[in-house]
């Protein structure tokens, strides 16, 4: 398993990759939809990262700043490669990423099955930052049943 920066002949499997974790009206799922455009700017502005094992992509994760704080986010794992530690490797390559961006502490929102993971990797539970409530809590579609709970980690 490869790990490395996104390119943009990756963003139909990352996208398939996604869609398949996406929260759907009736509530399931565990990740908001990306829009493409966020996707490629992301891509970029080498952000978003993918685990790549023998040409398919088995992970990825977006590293995303505003307003001075960095979000792990859009982290995901397909189930035939879950186990194997892709997603500990991709928290680790977003934590180095941020980092070498001058970020001190690294933010995460993540649902109750996740928990143990990001604990693993040194996180812990804390407030959402104001930052993230003003920038993306304020329009999401789905926050009146918001299951997510804020992870901190300092680099």
């Amino acid at each position: 398993m490869k790990l490395r920066k996104a390119v943009l002949r990756d963003l139909k499997p990352i996208g398939a990759l996604i869609r398949g974790y996406e929260f759907t009206s009736a509530g399931s799922g565990q990740l908001l939809e990306v829009p493409r455009a966020e996707l490629e700017r992301a891509i970029r502005d080498g952000r978003f990262f993918v685990a790549d094992e023998e040409g398919v992509i088995a992970g990825c994760v977006q590293l995303a700043e505003y307003d001075g704080i960095a979000e792990l986010r859009t982290l995901a794992v397909s189930g035939d490669h879950q186990g194997k530690g892709i997603g500990s490797a991709l928290i680790g390559q977003c934590k180095a990423a941020a980092l070498v961006r001058g970020y001190r502490v690294l933010y995460s929102l993540t649902q109750a099955q996740n928990f143990a993971l990001f604990e693993r990797n040194g996180f812990q539970k804390t407030d959402k930052p104001s930052e993230k409530l003003m920038k993306d809590c304020a329009v999401c579609p789905i926050k009146q049943m918001c299951n997510e709970t804020a992870f901190v980690v300092t680099l």
